[in-house]
This record gives C-alpha cells, structure tokens and sequence, in this order.
C-alpha cells in the first residue's frame, strides 16, 4: 500500500463514539498510520480547518443539527482539494449522488466497513495523482508566462524546420506577426550574408542531436538587418527521436555596432599613431626641400626659368605641409587653439557661404535650435568640419538634390561618446543630403586615411579621416547613416561648453628682416636639415654654430666665447632632446632664449615651457618669415633673466 509508511492527518465528523471507534479500527486495521482529530459541529469543523491541514475527512451524515452535505460545502469553501468521504448508516441512494454531485470523493454505508480501506486507499491515491497534475499545470504555466514574457525571442520548429510557435518578443524583434511566421521555415529571416555551408554544417550539428550556438546575421520583415545570438537545441521524445527543435535567439545589434565602433576606434587609432609618425620623418625631409629650395632660388646665378620651377618646388614643399598637417589632424596631433565657441553664428556664416558656393541645383536648409551652442572648439577646425561635410555631399548629388544642416543641444548622445569624459549636455551638429548614398561595405572604412569611394583623382581620401581626428581632439564623437539611393547623414555630438580659454595671438609672418652678427647655435641631429639652417641663418646675417644633440650644444654654450644669443633647437633627438635642453641650461642658470622646432605638433608643450627661456614653438617645416622676424624679435628684447 502506498501510504503505509506516511503518516496521515485524518479529521473525523461523528458524534456515535462507538462508530468513530469502528472507523478508527477499520482504518488501522487496513495498515494506515495516523493521527486523528474529531468534531461533531458546524463550529468544531470550522476551528479544526482553520488550525490544521488534512490528508483526508471522513464524515457522518447524520448529526444533531447538522449533516453530512453541510459538512461538504463547509469543507469545500476552506480546503476544497482534501478527499471527503460520506460514512454513513442512514444513506440512500438519492442521498449518495446527490452527495458525488456535491463534491464528495466516495461515501461508504456504515454495516460495509471493510470498503473503507479500499476506498480511502483510492482516494488518497486520487488526491495525490491530482496534485502531481496541479503542480505540473502550474509549472506548465509559469514555463507558458516565462516565455510569453522572455526578453528573448523563442521559436519552436517540427523536425522538418517548420515554425509552430514564436513568442512575442520575435515578433517585436523581427516584425512578422505569429500568423506570419506559423508554418514557414526560420529561412525568412535569413539575410544571404551567411553561406550555405553555414548553415549546413548548423543542421549537420542539429540532426546529430548536439546543440548548436552561434551569430546570425538576419533580416526583419521591413528588411533593416540585425544581429542574433542563437542557441539551437532538438527536443526528443522517449525513444530519442528529435519532434521539434527550440531556438533561443537575443538580438545583439547594439553590442555588434559597438564592437564594430571600438574596433574601428582602436585601427584607427594605431594608423593615426603610425601616420604622425611618418608625419614627423616626412616633415624633417621637407623643412630641408624648402629650406635647399629657398636657399637655390635667391642665386643670382640661376635663370628665372630656373627660378620659377625653384619656386614651383617651394610651392609644392608646403601643399605637402599641409597634407601633413590633414594627417596630424586625423591622428589627433596637430595644434589646436581651443576657446570658447558659439558654434550658432559660425555655421550661419558657413551655410550662407555655402549657398554662394555651391552649385544652384543644391538646395541648402539650415535649422538651428534654442538654447546655448557654445562649445570649446578650435573655429578654424570647426570650419574644415562643416566645410568638407559639405563638400562631400556636394560630391554625392551630380545632379541635385537638398543638403539639410541642423544644430541643436541636445542632453543624451550615443554610448560611443567619449565614455571618459560624459558631459551634462552635447551639441549636436547634422548633415544630411538626399545623394547617392555609401554603400554597406564601404561604410565601416569611410574615416581611415586615403579610403575614398571617389573616382582616382577626385580625391585624396583625407577629408573624412581629417574630420573624424578634429572631432577626436574636441572629445567629440561622429557617427554616419547612410543608405544606397536614398542618401548620408553625418551627425557630429560635441560636449557643450560653459568655460573655456582664451586662444594667442599669431604671429606676423610677413616680414624677413637680417640680423646683426649675433651668435645663433642650431641643434639638429638631421644633417641635411640641420645644414640648411646653418645655410639660411647665415645668409641673414647671423654668426651659426651647430650640434646634433643637446648634451654636444650644452657643451658648447658653457665653452663659448663670445657667448651664443639664441638657440634654434630640434625637440626629438638622440642623447638629449630639445625639452631636455632647455631644462639643463634653466637648472645651469644659463639665460639664452630657445625657439624650439619639430615634426610633431607641440599642443599644451608651448605654455608648460613659457618662463624656461622658449620664446617660440615653431612646427617643421618652418615658415621662413615667421622664423626670421621671430628671431629678430627676440633678440631685440632684454636678455632672459
């Protein structure tokens, strides 16, 4: 017997005492271990209900103001599931069904006790078969719920592929109604960027009865693609035959467009760093063109054939400066001169410039919204941005078309933002054009350097590397959308402002006056540059020395007589480089002014050495006005103390 070993709570309804002991023996007898309660009232079964929970009741059906049917319905409000059996010795027919109508389990006559074990065996047995049901269709239900509501798509297939369910969220997620999708085969989705061995090799894995976990890359129904995280697995019944197979996908397009950004980020990162390396090789070898260019060029001896192309090659020296200074842009290294901007009436200007400049069959909006637009930016920077933005949507509509240019502040940005440096609110400049488009492939390439979809010859492939380092510099961030025929949205987001610096003054640049014999001591370790200094300086009258390296100038500068005037030094040399050598003459107390020349763009080097004797910061290669008035300047002035 199944509940021989259980111990059961049993509440019996009678008020014959020698009936409840007969009950009592019989059951005992049959082999069921108990404990029992007794009542005979309304009121006595009511407080036994409330203060215990029965395995079975077992009642009379007559009683002193009370019955066996009143009993059931009392039973049934409190404990509706407990097996209720009707004893009775005064229990018709009439009575016995009308009492299973109720609800009653079984009944059993009184002068038939030896059913009773049977019977309440069969009830107990009922009972328990009942609840393992109960808890299964709860179970079943909460497992209904929890897919119903699951943050992540559900599909359920046949063995032939299928579908016969998908939750709600596959919808949300894909766009086909449950209607749509019952019945067809999961290959709706598919988006043709995963070839058929793909998917092959999925189903060899799945047939096999292994479970199979990998990335989608699919399409919705309004055919906008996306990425799923799937985890495939057959459903087998007894005899280990796969019925169906039960897919759990998560839609991971966010964390892929983000994976996509940082690896972006990070290869354009080591190009930008390779690029202002060669930046500054590149730069020492055309300081010493233009430098031999300039120098040739005043020959009285040359031809002015010879001089035009002499100056030809100048001119083309310092057009290659400036696609230099595109790539130190684009590696986030060229010098910037940062303050605070109200980019309002800069793009103002821009797009009624733009409106005369551009062809007539483009036609320019420009929507500015309220509030605040200032941001600490360097104009002219700002400027390039808006400017090639432009241009490049020029380049996208041959034929025509609208260019929209929207600025507003806006308090949220994109995740992408500079997560180092979140701001309170971004201002959000936009261009969007209605031209050809760049197509998918190309998308994910469009900011590296010398990467163009341009014919060969329209382009150089810098503009947009140029205007991802600039918006990089201001701790900005710029996104792209674009589709093929239907046009590109560039969308820059940079933190708004409510502080920021005053820029300096440039410098005049137009003038090359001579010196006067003072003593000039160039530190250079290139030699060919270094000899072109010497070669320049001297013919404007100034006394040269020179060094390779600071420890060989700081050598000379503690043995010279008469003592040397200015120091025109290279910042990255071997031994000792330029920074190096201003700090030990600082620390020798040796007051001789330093103008300090490199490759490298200096940013915040300039103000860290103010008071250190460096009165100029000049990049390679150098502008030869602004370096000779620089020096006659300084050599004018008190001498440093």
């Amino acid at each position: 017997m199944p509940f021989a070993d259980r111990q059961l709570r049993v509440l019996l309804i009678e008020d014959d005492p020698l009936d409840l002991e007969l009950v009592i023996a019989t059951l005992r007898e049959y082999g069921f271990s108990f404990e029992s309660d007794t009542t005979k009232s309304r009121t006595g079964l009511l407080a036994m209900l409330a203060a215990h929970t029965y395995d079975l009741i077992l009642s009379d059906y007559n009683m002193p103001g009370f019955d066996g049917l009143t009993a059931l319905r009392l039973v049934q409000e409190h404990a509706p599931e407990t097996p209720f059996i009707l004893v009775s010795g005064a229990v018709g027919e009439e009575i016995a069904i009308e009492s299973l109508k109720a609800g009653a389990t079984d009944y059993v006559l009184k002068d038939r006790l030896a059913r009773l074990g049977p019977v309440v065996e069969r009830a107990l047995q009922q009972y328990a078969e009942r609840q393992i049901r109960i808890r299964a269709e709860q179970e079943l239900r909460l497992l209904n719920q929890a897919v119903e509501q699951s943050p992540v798509s559900v599909v359920i297939t046949d063995a032939s592929g299928a579908i016969q369910y998908v939750n709600p969220k596959f919808t949300q997620v894909t766009g086909y109604t449950a209607a749509e999708a019952i019945g067809q085969n999961p290959r709706i989705l598919q988006s043709g960027a995963q070839s058929p061995v793909f998917y092959r090799q999925m189903w060899d894995a799945l047939t096999a009865g292994q479970e199979w976990r990998g990335e989608f890359r699919n399409r919705k129904k309004s055919g906008e693609l996306y990425w799923e995280l799937a985890s495939i697995a057959g459903v087998k019944d007894v005899n280990g035959k796969i019925t169906h197979y039960v897919a759990v996908k998560e839609d991971i397009s966010q964390r892929k467009q983000l994976e996509e950004q940082q690896m972006r980020q990070e290869r354009l990162a080591a190009v930008g760093q390779l690029a202002a390396g060669i930046a500054h090789d590149f730069n020492n070898i055309l300081a010493a063109i233009g430098l031999y260019a300039e120098i040739v060029g005043r020959s009285d001896e040359l031809g002015e054939g010879n001089k035009k192309r002499m100056a030809v090659i100048n001119q083309q020296v310092w057009h290659a400066s400036r696609l230099i200074g595109q790539i130190l842009d684009f590696s986030r290294r060229s010098v910037m001169e940062r303050r605070p901007l109200d980019l309002r009436p800069l793009v103002k200007e821009q797009v009624s410039l733009l409106k005369r400049t551009l062809p007539e069959s483009i036609t320019i909006e420009l929507a500015c919204g309220p509030g605040d637009l200032t941001v600490a930016a360097d104009p002219t920077r700002m400027q390039q941005v808006l400017t090639n933005l432009a241009v490049n949507a020029r380049d996208a509509m041959p034929n025509g078309g609208r260019l929209l240019v929207e600025l507003d502040r806006v308090l949220d940005a994109p995740a992408a933002v500079h997560p180092q440096t979140p701001a309170d609110a971004y201002i959000r400049l936009r261009v969007s054009d209605t031209g050809t488009g760049i197509a998918p492939e190309a998308l994910g390439h469009i900011f590296e350097p010398f990467f163009t979809t341009k014919a060969p010859g329209e382009g150089t492939g810098l503009g947009l590397a140029q205007i991802h380092g600039i918006v990089g510099q201001h701790q900005g961030h710029i996104d792209v959308v674009s589709e093929v025929g239907r046009g590109t949205t560039f969308t820059v987001y940079l933190p708004a402002l409510t502080i920021g610096a005053a820029a300096p003054a440039s410098a005049d640049a137009t003038a090359a006056p001579q010196g006067h014999g003072e003593r000039v001591l160039v530190v250079e370790d290139e030699a060919i540059l270094r000899d072109a200094l010497v070669t320049i300086l001297e013919q404007w009258n100034y006394r040269v020395a020179e060094a390779a390296d600071g420890s060989a100038a700081l050598e000379q500068i503690e043995r010279a007589a008469p003592p040397i005037d200015m120091i025109i030094t290279d910042v990255v040399m071997p031994v000792m480089g330029g920074v190096g050598l201003v700090q030990a003459l600082r620390s020798r107390s040796i007051a001789v002014p330093v103008i300090l020349l490199s490759g490298h763009p200096f940013d915040r080097m300039a103000a860290e050495l103010e008071g250190q004797g460096v009165i100029a910061c000049l990049t390679k290669p150098p502008d030869l006005a602004l370096l000779a008035q620089t020096l006659a300047t300084a050599l004018r002035q008190p001498a440093l103390q």
